[in-house]
């Protein structure tokens, strides 16, 4: 009996712990729009009301709920397959390395997406990619040194990265 509660604890607890990381998840990426909103909103041309804003950041919530639900599946699978074992170690360090994965990835996306805009004026898509593939790699890292300065987007990427694991 008490084995079985100690199970059910423990199930919880991991439980808690997905939930809260796909909430974390999904603040981070709210953060993130409403910082790129402000910073880059003397380029909507027409008068924005504040509903539309909240249509943004809505429709933006769909997008990242999605995003954040592919990093929480296979630790959320994992529990439920796991736990009949009592391998909670194991459902524990699956958890973390896909917090860890969401954090580095989307810390970097986000910085990439951010200085992209900047310099492009359009959010990236595949065609970043393919040019990423066809340019001359020494250009490419000239750009990237001459125009925006790569010691301090490390600089917010470790920051990012610190607030997460701190």
């Amino acid at each position: 009996m008490n084995n079985s509660f100690s199970k059910w604890s423990k199930f919880s607890s991991e439980l808690s712990k997905i939930i809260h990381f796909w909430g974390v998840g999904a603040l981070f990426f709210l953060v993130y729009r409403i910082i790129f909103i402000l910073f880059f909103h003397f380029e909507i041309e027409e008068k924005v009301h504040l509903v539309d804003y909240f249509k943004v950041l809505f429709t933006g919530f769909r997008f990242d709920a999605v995003i954040i639900s592919y990093f929480t599946l296979i630790p959320f699978i994992s529990l439920l397959l796991l736990s009949f074992f009592n391998l909670f170690n194991l459902i524990r360090r699956i958890r973390l390395f896909f917090q860890s994965l969401f954090i580095i990835l989307s810390s970097l996306i986000s910085i990439v997406s951010f200085n992209y805009y900047m310099e492009f004026k359009n959010t990236f898509d595949n065609n970043l990619f393919t040019g990423l593939f066809e340019e001359d790699k020494g250009i490419l890292a000239q750009m990237i040194w001459e125009y925006k300065s790569p010691l301090l987007n490390l600089f917010f990427l470790l920051a990012i990265i610190t607030l997460f694991f701190w």
